[in-house]
């Protein structure tokens, strides 16, 4: 969450956001916030009010995301945080749990700025976070 409000304009902010703030805070970031699932991208949503929309985006399926983002039409803010990511150790590494987390933080958030790039507004900005691998590195 980004501390002091943003320009006035289209936001749009990609990720988990039950926890990033409260309603007031999300209702100066976020006009369209987005979840792999779109119930609980609108459900979201609906909490924050004001004119907030729930998209269903899933940046694991970087193939879909042109087609997730269709609708969206500018863009001042983007802000790609909070994805899932499994519990993995060396001792009980799954490597289909790797390459979704790698897929979504590599090819995914990528993907998304590539697909939006001509949508950013002047002056836009774009922040990505990576999540907590700094604090919960993976383990021997």
């Amino acid at each position: 969450m980004i501390a002091s409000a943003p320009p006035e304009g289209a936001h749009l902010n990609l990720g988990f956001f039950e926890q990033a703030g409260t309603p007031a805070e999300l209702a100066v970031a976020a006009a369209n916030l987005t979840s792999r699932d779109k119930a609980r991208a609108e459900t979201i949503a609906a909490r924050v009010g004001d004119g907030t929309r729930g998209l269903a985006l899933d940046q694991a399926r970087p193939e879909t995301i042109r087609a997730s983002l269709a609708d969206v039409t500018e863009v001042d803010n983007l802000v790609i945080t909070a994805v899932g990511q499994a519990a993995n150790t060396l001792a009980r590494f799954n490597i289909t749990d790797a390459v979704t987390a790698v897929t979504m933080k590599v090819v995914g958030y990528a993907e998304t700025v590539r697909v939006l790039r001509d949508r950013l507004n002047p002056g836009a900005s774009v922040v990505l976070f990576g999540g907590l691998a700094k604090e919960r590195p993976i383990r021997v």
